[in-house]
Formats: structure tokens, C-alpha cells, sequence
């Protein structure tokens, strides 16, 4: 008797705590993923050798392109670890089919992938579309690819970084083992 109890709650609770183990292991994937896309991303002005970010190849005039491959596309080969990139579309870079819930149902959830797509050495899947005057450096991101659950809001996330107009780098302090980082110098203190 006591044994068919412990079955019942474990059956019972089982399924929540491998849900809240999921769901932090891709929260800290999310976190792990922005922080790298964001700090390649901060860091660009100063690999490409400029002071604005106008000048690099994550920002392109144009409203809309057709070829991403001299912009993010060049972004995502030579600052990211690819191990296949997709191009201009998913090819076959994404899970086929993706979920997202809406008023408590799991209907199924067609993702925009524009811009230049890769999957990740680390696992993850990413599309990136370069800023223009109408938007920031936008990203379509799957934390760990193919794998499920491919759920928007769990594992698939889309967000945008807006480039800061001009960057410099700042000592933030008088260490000899120097630290810089990188600011906006256009705001009146760093």
C-alpha cells in the first residue's frame, strides 16, 4: 500500500520538476546566448576598426534586402561558431514545426525567418537581420536548436539589440591589469 502511494505522488510530481529543470537549463541557455550575441555585438566597432557602428556590417541603409550575406550573414561567419549556416532563409537550420501557447491552448506557431540564419556549434539556432533606420539588429533565436520542446517563449525567442550610434572605449580603472568597456560617447559620463 504504502509503495502504490509513493508511485501515485511521485507520478504526480514527476512531470513538474523535469518542466521547472527544463525550463531553467533554457532560461540559462537564453541568458548565455544573449550575453555572447550582445557582447559580439558591442565589441564589433573595435574588431572592424571604426568608431561608429554605422560603419560595420550590421547596419545597412537599405529598409529591406534580399542578400544578407555582406551584412549579418558576414556577421554570423566571422564572429559566431557556425557549424551550418543556412543563408538568407531557415534551409534547415530550425526545428520544422514550433508551438506557442494562447489562452491556455498549443497551437502551432510559424516563425519569420529573415536575415541571414546558422546553426550554432554550441547547438543553438540563430537568424540575424542587420539594423537599418527603421529598426535595431534584429534576432530570431531556438536556445537549442532543433531539439524540443520548440515552444515560443521556451526555447525559441525573438528580440532586438538597437546599436549605439558611436562607441568608444573607456579605462574604467587606473588598474595596470586595465579594463575597458565599451560606452556610448555621445552620453555625458561613462
Amino acid at each position: 500500500m504504502a509503495v502504490a502511494i509513493v508511485g501515485i505522488i511521485a507520478a504526480l510530481v514527476l512531470p513538474m520538476v523535469i518542466k521547472n529543470y527544463q525550463d531553467k537549463t533554457l532560461d540559462a541557455a537564453l541568458k548565455r546566448e544573449k550575453q555572447t550575441l550582445e557582447s559580439s555585438i558591442a565589441a564589433l566597432i573595435v574588431n572592424e576598426n571604426t568608431d561608429d557602428y554605422k560603419k560595420t556590417m550590421l547596419y545597412t541603409y537599405a529598409e529591406e534586402l534580399t542578400d544578407y550575406s555582406n551584412s549579418s550573414g558576414a556577421f554570423i561567419k566571422k564572429y559566431l561558431k557556425v557549424s551550418n549556416y543556412c543563408g538568407d532563409n531557415n534551409g534547415d537550420c530550425f526545428a520544422s514545426k514550433y508551438y506557442e501557447y494562447k489562452d491556455g491552448d498549443k497551437v502551432e506557431y510559424t516563425p519569420t525567418y529573415k536575415g541571414a540564419c546558422a546553426s550554432l556549434k554550441n547547438g543553438s539556432s540563430i537568424c540575424m537581420e542587420p539594423e537599418n533606420p527603421k529598426h535595431g539588429v534584429k534576432l530570431l533565436l531556438d536556445v537549442n536548436g532543433k531539439k524540443g520542446p520548440n515552444v515560443y517563449g521556451r526555447d525559441l525567442h525573438v528580440y532586438e539589440i538597437t546599436l549605439p550610434k558611436k562607441g568608444s572605449l573607456y579605462r574604467s580603472t587606473d588598474d595596470p591589469d586595465w579594463d575597458y568597456k565599451l560606452i556610448d560617447i555621445n552620453s555625458a559620463e561613462p
